[in-house]
């Protein structure tokens, strides 16, 4: 009846063997919304992506060494800003690591930051990054 068929799709399918809770929740994930080929790739080759595709956003960017399992990787960035502050970071898992900050004082060393437009934000500041962003945006729409 159609008041089964309703119900039916209600409760999504439940992974077998599966003993999280979410997992149950969420049901098994469809075939068509899966990974076809297209492997993540390993988080120290980001910083290839970062150097070629964020070169606005910096004066410098400096890849000093990328894991042999490509699951981490330091390099050095330098601020477009007068101040042309340095960071070094270590990519990781965990996050971005900022292992070196020429600011006196080096109020960023230590601190673990989740993206790498949080990282460009903390180093000049979060207005500056901002109306950089903008100032791209803009430039790229008025060319369309």
């Amino acid at each position: 009846t159609k008041q089964n068929k309703k119900k039916a799709h209600k409760t999504p399918p439940m992974a077998s063997g599966s003993s999280s809770s979410h997992q149950q929740k969420l049901g098994k994930i469809p075939a068509d919304l899966e990974f076809e080929g297209d492997e993540p790739q390993p988080i120290g080759e980001d910083v290839y992506h970062y150097q070629k595709y964020y070169k606005d956003f910096f004066d410098s960017f400096e890849i000093l060494s990328v894991a042999n399992d490509k699951q981490s990787a330091k390099f050095r960035v330098v601020s477009r800003a007068d101040s042309k502050r340095a960071l070094e970071v270590s990519l990781e898992p965990e996050g971005f690591k900022i292992v070196a900050d020429s600011e006196p004082g080096a109020p960023l060393k230590g601190r673990v930051l989740e993206s790498f437009e949080q990282l460009l934000a903390e180093m000049d500041g979060a207005a500056a990054y901002g109306a950089n962003l903008f100032g791209l945006v803009s430039d790229r729409l008025e060319g369309l």
